[in-house]
């Protein structure tokens, strides 16, 4: 029996990390596009309007935002208004009002524990405000969107999103939003363990609320700078800010953080020695989220009266109050919900068994429909190459054809009339013919446009990157596939055989089977990735080693990254990798060199391909490519560019801003070919860690 207690001091740190964390994240969701807070008793007054359906246009959008946003007894209902908001907003074509009505619908699906649900809601919203350029609704979705990211604890993105957002509200009039997006990015800093620019943060944010005599935020912002000195061992700072908090709060009948910060105290006191005062502090926060039905809080307070009475020696008491917290953490589904879920796009870890095999039943479900649109698009693709074919054997002989009618016209020349009639109507038919290969061919080009991640997919992943792409003719032999597995992401680019509809015919299969080796099965090893999909392409052409079957293949440079531990795999077909570090205060190119034998027929003996194991540092750049840049032919002696000049060239630009390196590139590009056309399809992809 008394071996439960000795277990507790695996959950007091997990009930210090979250109280700061969730008390803001609440607390945003009600401050950003309203000053006021949110109050049922308006949305009960307001429904009674709803029903009498008397109201429209404008008036009625404002209706159903107001009720949408002071809901709170019933969640459902508030994102019924959120959805009828959002279809009347798209009839009357009212940007403002559509916005208004994602982020509530986002709200309700980040409340419920539905992450990934409500970033993807978030992010529509964003669009919808980058569309209308209005900064003020783009600042605040970006701190909503940096908000998800925190509770899933993916503090880059979360970083990343909170910066946007402070940028511009800078920019704006909306001083509310701006002070909300500093506490919650100073709140995100306390949950790293970086308490100095967590402190930063919140002065700067607490005269905002001050200034606009704004309780609630003020006493926020109090209490969080008082949890801050807490960590920091400043102890009569921390109860002093703390205690003011309270005092606001208590006057704000908001109890919740009353009964967070009331266990902070406890701990202090406790941290004092005095035990009387630390049980004090506990039993008040006891009572409040008893008598307000928090019970998250109502946990930790149980967990803190076991820690309470561990140490004084009481074992019995501490095993009854933690198993009376483990009773209340078990039915706080949210809670369960965030520890449990699974990594999205970055580093996070799963921590409950049932919220992993949720997700893990979605993910299969997702990638179930991937695999069927993957197959359909590919045998549209062999249907279009079959009919392209056909098309050409048609003109083939059609043109034999005209040959032959030619040598008559000479020998009879009786018959010019009727013969140039003749071959007017076959030029028309082959002027119809090209007209419809290159419609099919453009349709073709669509499609594999289609299935290539797009750039804001790669700004999502990697902060830093750029992608130069340019296919020779209307489809191209080149391609860059992206995709996320857990924290790691696998980075590809590859240069099929020939250019052109075989080239793109081969990108889609590579593509194709990228998809399945990676996303299906879940293999993150750089070169097993090549060695699997080496085995399909030899399968799928046929490929034994005989005179006259199919030399297809396809060179491709893969790079996995794990941004977390700031590692990277390459294993190379082929093709290269650069890698730009700073090695003694000076910038170092170092080419890893590819194995050479493509993915596909190979006249020696399959091996497997080596695997590059990379330790990255902040700042470092890589490049990968095929060889349309270093191939492609121009200068005053038109003679290829070469990968000396190449390798130079992106020394000399490093360290410029991705987007900068990409144009100049293309210019250099275009000032080196001159009126020379394009030899290859051509494909350059940067990124800075």
């Amino acid at each position: 029996m008394h071996e439960y207690p000795g277990k507790l001091s695996q959950f007091c740190q997990e009930l210090k990390r979250r109280k700061a964390y969730f008390l803001f994240i609440c607390f945003l969701c009600f401050s950003l596009h309203h000053v006021a807070g949110q109050d049922q008793r308006v949305a009960d007054s307001l429904a009674l309007i709803y029903q009498e359906d008397k109201l429209e246009g404008e008036d009625k959008l404002e209706l159903l935002n107001d009720l949408a946003f002071n809901e709170l007894n019933d969640r459902e209902l508030s994102l019924e208004y959120s959805e009828e908001l959002i279809q009347l907003a798209e009839l009357e074509n009212n940007s403002n009002y559509l916005f208004s009505g994602h982020l509530h619908k986002g709200g309700y699906y980040k409340m419920i524990g539905e992450l990934d649900l409500a970033l993807e809601i978030y992010f529509m919203a964003a669009n919808i405000a980058v569309d209308s350029k209005n900064l003020e609704d783009e600042g605040v979705i970006y701190t909503s969107i940096a908000d998800v990211y925190a509770i899933m604890e993916n503090y880059t993105n979360s970083e990343l999103f909170y910066n946007k957002s402070i940028q511009i509200l800078r920019d704006t009039d909306d001083s509310i939003s701006l002070a909300s997006a500093l506490i919650n990015a100073g709140d995100t800093y306390y949950n790293m363990g970086r308490y100095d620019d967590a402190l930063r943060y919140f002065e700067e944010s607490g005269p905002i609320f001050k200034e606009l005599d704004y309780l609630t935020g003020t006493a926020y912002n109090l209490g969080n700078v008082g949890m801050i000195y807490a960590k920091q061992g400043k102890d009569k700072l921390a109860e002093k800010n703390i205690s003011e908090a309270i005092a606001i709060l208590e006057e704000q009948e908001d109890y919740y953080p009353i009964s967070v910060y009331l266990t902070i105290m406890s701990d202090i006191y406790l941290k004092q020695n005095d035990f009387a005062a630390a049980l004090s502090y506990t039993n008040r926060s006891l009572e409040l989220a008893t008598a307000y039905g928090l019970k998250e809080q109502i946990g930790d307070a149980y967990l803190q009266l076991s820690k309470l009475h561990e140490q004084a020696g009481n074992l019995n008491e501490a095993y009854n109050y933690y198993r009376n917290h483990i009773l209340y953490r078990d039915s706080l589904k949210n809670i369960e919900a965030i520890q449990q879920m699974a990594d999205l796009r970055t580093d996070f870890e799963v921590s409950q068994k049932q919220i992993e095999v949720d997700l893990l039943t979605q993910k299969r479900k997702n990638q179930r429909v991937i695999n069927i649109l993957v197959a359909v698009a590919s045998v549209l693709i062999i249907l279009l190459a079959i009919g392209l074919y056909r098309r050409y054997i048609f003109i083939k002989l059609t043109n034999v054809k005209i040959n032959d009618q030619k040598d008559e016209i000479e020998a009879q020349r009786d018959e010019v009339e009727a013969q140039r009639d003749l071959l007017e109507s076959h030029r028309d038919l082959v002027v119809f013919q090209k007209n419809e290969i290159v419609e099919s061919i453009n349709y073709a080009q669509r499609i594999q446009s289609a299935m290539l991640p797009p750039e804001t997919y790669f700004s999502e992943l990697l902060n830093e990157s750029f992608i130069l792409y340019k296919p020779r003719d209307i489809v191209s032999g080149d391609f860059y596939w992206i995709k996320q597995v857990n924290q790691y992401i696998v980075l590809v680019a590859a240069d099929c055989t020939g250019h052109g509809v075989p080239g793109a015919f081969m990108s889609m299969l590579g593509m194709s089977y990228l998809n399945e080796i990676v996303l299906r099965r879940e293999i993150i090893q750089a070169n097993q990735i090549l060695n699997e999909l080496r085995k399909q392409i030899k399968s799928s052409l046929r490929q034994h080693g005989l005179r006259d079957e199919s030399k297809d293949g396809i060179d491709m440079a893969l790079c996995v990254l794990d941004l977390k531990s700031m590692k990277m795999q390459y294993a190379g077909a082929n093709n290269p990798l650069y890698l730009i570090q700073d090695v003694e205060g000076k910038p170092e190119l170092k080419e890893i060199k590819a194995d050479r034998m493509p993915l596909g027929y190979y006249q020696g003996k399959d091996i497997s391909f080596v695997n590059h194991d990379i330790q990255l540092d902040m700042g470092d750049t890589f490049y990968m490519f095929s060889d349309g840049f270093v191939d492609q032919k121009g200068g005053k002696e038109e003679k290829k560019f070469l990968s000396k000049n190449f390798k130079n060239l992106l020394l000399e630009i490093h360290d410029q801003a991705m987007h900068d390196q990409k144009d100049i590139l293309e210019t250099t590009l275009s000032d080196w070919m001159g009126d020379n056309s394009q030899v290859d399809d051509l494909l350059v992809v940067g990124v800075r860690v």
